[in-house]
């Protein structure tokens, strides 16, 4: 977070997690090139951070340069205590990124190390990682600086603070004396109550006199009281700030020194609370209801304050200067009469008391109000002793001049006649009711050159008096979450399966090369479905083995169902088992059973797979599902066969089946190709040149289309208007930059055709694209989350202007012309538009369209 005063001028250049770049000013002063930093906490990071803060440097070289912050490094091991010593190539790279970048390092006063681990833990690791460096500029225009290193507040760095004075600061004038004001943290005192109470005599007369005395003698006896417990607040919280300091400061830490540091600092947290609120009531900062740590910011906003409304000079009207307090006194204090009103517990009256003591302690002075009240009202008493009060008129300007006088001067006379604010139109949207067409709505915010809002005014104009419920029911949400893996921008099973295969490709081995030919070799076996599949799912590990079962709580047990010996896994139900073992010694396959049974995913059949042609290992699949065959049938209460039945019938279905596919059917060939000469011929139908088509008569066609160039990063738009006759009326090709999917690419290339059409004042009746999508999204009623869906929404806003307009869709070939200009545009580097003449990018498109 990055904050400053009203004294102080920042232009911000760049800021992210690591950085806050800007141009510091002061009113009348230098300027100067600030930045705060923090550098990446990761060791393997901290490269990034040094070669951004080589790149901060070309940012202003010619101007004094400042840098701040937790560099989380040190220059030194000497800038260390505790723990392990640092490499001293990581110190190096630190220390040569300052002397590329001209920083020198700067003197401190407190102590050397800025933070500090386990801080309330007897064993702790101090360094010093917090640093603030300069330029060679930096002597030219300031004063030089010193580093001071302060307390931890509540963090395990301590905080540091630098002076920044330009070399002609003038000396500031000395303060004044401020008048009395109820404070707002007397509220939680009851002695503040009981004082109250004893000093405030209740008269029934309603005379103003004895009411001010009541007030006088309040008012003394508070500051006294107030003087005596809270006068040294400043000095109190200076004290335990430097106790607290000693305490982590310590080189021998003991549980007792630790202990006596964490009730130190809840002292000092109380007596920071009361400052707080101190400073919080004469900030005047009506905004915050209540702060939070906030008590820099508060002194701050009061000392700005101060510093605004202090008055050094006036001139009066002969041109005469005014200086000094008795004079400055003369020509500026009046007095009126005003009625009493005080609005905050910020704003107190002539007397000190603002409305919160009338409101906190109204059972002690509410009658003396009250009497006092009805003898104005009722007897006529005089109440001009009662309101006094010193107006001051401040221009609230850095420099205030002769000019910005009379401006307050004629707003100050102008005020009873008319009252209202400026509008910003960078920070302004405009929203309309429900019954406003969406042509007013975009007419109305071309004129004031504002944003159309797109969601329902949160606010409560002047039609709200009806049902609340009614009224917020269509609020749009801000904060919504959509899902980018899906053209609606909601989430569906399809989207989501899609998205995990994706993930899983890339992050397994599977997606390789060898492995994709190897997926190609195996789906090209000559084997039954039946058998493709089985052994598809012992490669992919999810057979319905007993273990797997067992798991599953299936069944009891996961031991195996035909040797009873071990847990059936599928290496040992294919492999490992005494009835597989059998079967495989007595078939031709030399099997290596230890790498067998240890199979995962299949990658022992990968192996053999490269050992094997092409039909020994269809014959080796076969005998796989003939063994697990053979398995469920004794899994489900059958008998098992013998081995060499088991390898004669898989090697007689291997061969049957194989003969059977490779023979030739010369009827089926023939269907096959009268089959393949129908389809060739439909397939030529389907995709003949498509001519554009003019409009009817006395209508205007629309053409858009979008080309894109990824490497530019650039959109190309093209649109043509022509008339029924085929006459070319306006044609446009535009450039923007940008790189979007191709359905927000087209229903872009719509809407800036459409805005140019609604700027040129031109007529159309017919609208064609060749997106489908795009003239699907804008003919239907539906709509999503997606960003595509509010581009629809934006479209149907502009198209209200046209209301007559037809929007269909065309195929590529009779949206020739469109297409040709936006290919154009993508060499251009701004927009062109032609007017009663044929574009020369697309002479002959046209002149074909036109001829057909």
């Amino acid at each position: 977070m990055l904050l400053w005063n009203d004294e102080a001028v920042v232009t911000l250049n760049n800021f992210n997690t690591n950085i806050f770049d800007c141009y510091l000013g002061f009113l009348n002063g230098p300027l100067c090139h600030f930045t705060a930093f923090y550098g990446a906490p990761a060791t393997h990071n901290r490269i990034h951070s040094w070669t951004l803060l080589k790149r901060l440097k070309d940012v202003a070289p010619m101007l004094p340069w400042m840098i701040i912050g937790d560099f989380n490094e040190i220059l030194y091991n000497s800038n260390k205590q505790g723990g392990s010593l640092r490499r001293e190539s990581q110190m190096e790279e630190f220390r040569s990124v300052l002397d590329f970048c001209n920083l020198t390092e700067l003197n401190f006063t407190g102590e050397p190390f800025t933070w500090t681990k386990s801080r309330h833990q007897v064993e702790t690791i101090q360094e010093r990682l917090d640093w603030c460096f300069t330029n060679d500029l930096w002597v030219t225009h300031f004063q030089p600086l010193s580093t001071s290193h302060l307390d931890f507040y509540s963090s395990d760095h301590r905080a540091i603070a630098v002076n920044i004075l330009p070399l002609n600061l003038h000396q500031q004038q000395s303060a004044r004396k401020t008048r009395f004001r109820f404070e707002k943290m007397w509220l939680k005192e009851e002695e503040a109550a009981a004082l109250i109470k004893d000093n405030w005599k209740f008269v029934t007369s309603g005379d103003i006199t004895h009411f001010q005395s009541n007030l006088s003698t309040c008012t003394d006896a508070l500051q006294r009281w107030h003087h005596h417990k809270f006068g040294q607040m400043k000095k109190d919280i200076s004290k335990m700030q430097k106790t607290v300091a000693q305490l982590n400061n310590t080189a021998d830490r003991t549980q007792a020194g630790v202990t006596q540091l964490q009730q130190s600092e809840k002292i000092l947290d109380e007596l920071l609370a009361y400052e707080e609120e101190y400073w919080h009531q004469r900030s005047r900062v009506d905004w915050l209801q209540c702060g939070d740590k906030n008590t820099k910011y508060f002194h701050a906003k009061a000392s700005s304050r101060k510093a605004n409304n202090t008055i050094k000079s006036l001139t009066n009207d002969l041109g005469l200067t005014v200086t000094g307090k008795e004079n400055l006194t003369q020509f500026l204090v009046f007095e009126v009469y005003l009625f009493w009103s005080n609005e905050s517990d910020t704003k107190s009256g002539s007397d000190g008391m603002s409305a919160m003591f009338y409101q906190n302690y109204w059972d002690i002075v509410g009658s003396s109000v009250t009497q006092l009240v009805l003898g104005i009202l009722n007897d006529g008493n005089d109440m001009t002793q009662l309101n006094n009060s010193i107006i001051t008129l401040i221009p609230k300007v850095p420099n205030p001049s002769e000019e910005s006088a009379l401006a307050l001067k004629r707003t100050l006379e102008t005020y009873h006649k008319a009252s209202g604010q400026l509008l910003n139109n960078d920070k302004s949207v405009m929203s309309f009711s429900p019954n406003t067409s969406c042509a007013q709505n975009f007419f109305l915010c071309n004129i004031r050159d504002a944003y159309l809002c797109h969601e329902r005014y949160l606010g409560l104009p002047s039609y709200s008096g009806r049902d609340k419920q009614e009224l917020f029911s269509n609020i749009k949400e801000k904060d919504r979450l959509i899902w980018h893996h899906s053209t609606s921008g909601s989430y569906n099973v399809k989207s989501g399966f899609h998205l995990a295969t994706h993930l899983e490709d890339q992050l397994q081995s599977s997606s390789s090369d060898a492995n994709r030919d190897w997926w190609k070799f195996f789906w090209n076996l000559s084997l039954p479905p039946k058998i493709r599949i089985f052994s598809w799912k012992v490669i992919q590990h999810i057979l319905p083995v007993a273990v797997a079962l067992f798991k599953r709580k299936v069944i009891d047990s996961a031991a195996c169902s035909l040797c009873n010996s071990s847990w059936e896994s599928i290496g040992h139900a294919l492999f490992g088992c005494s009835h597989a073992k059998n079967i495989w010694k007595e078939s031709k396959f030399i099997i290596d059973f230890h790498k067998a049974q240890s199979m995962f995913n299949g990658d022992y059949l990968h192996y053999l797979s490269a050992v094997y042609t092409q039909e020994d290992f269809e014959l080796f699949i076969c005998l796989l599902w003939g063994i697990w065959t053979d398995r469920n049938r004794v899994f489900h209460g059958g008998k098992a066969r013998m081995s060499s039945s088991i390898i004669s019938y898989t090697t007689g279905f291997h061969r049957d089946y194989s003969r059977t596919k490779h023979l030739s059917n010369p009827s089926t060939a023939a269907a096959a190709e009268h089959s393949s000469t129908h389809q060739n011929s439909t397939h030529q139908t389907l995709h003949q040149h498509t001519p554009w088509s003019p409009p009817n008569i006395n209508g205007f066609k629309l053409n858009v289309d979008a080309a894109s160039n990824s490497d530019q990063q650039k959109l190309g738009i093209g649109a043509i208007i022509r008339s029924h006759d085929g006459m070319v009326v306006a044609a446009l090709s535009k450039v923007v930059q940008g790189s979007f999917r191709s359905d927000e690419m087209e229903a872009k290339a719509l809407f800036h055709a459409l805005n140019w059409v609604s700027q040129s004042q031109l007529s159309i009746t017919h609208i064609e694209t060749d997106a489908l999508r795009v003239s699907t999204a804008l003919n239907s009623t539906k709509s999503d989350l997606s960003c595509f869906s509010d581009l629809i929404f934006d479209i149907r806003c502009l198209l209200s202007f046209f209301p007559s307009v037809l929007v269909s869709h065309a195929k590529r070939s009779a949206n020739q012309a469109a297409h040709g200009l936006a290919k154009f545009a993508l060499g251009l580097d701004e927009d062109i538009s032609w007017v009663g003449e044929i574009p020369y990018p697309i002479f002959t498109v046209v002149v074909n369209d036109l001829n057909l």
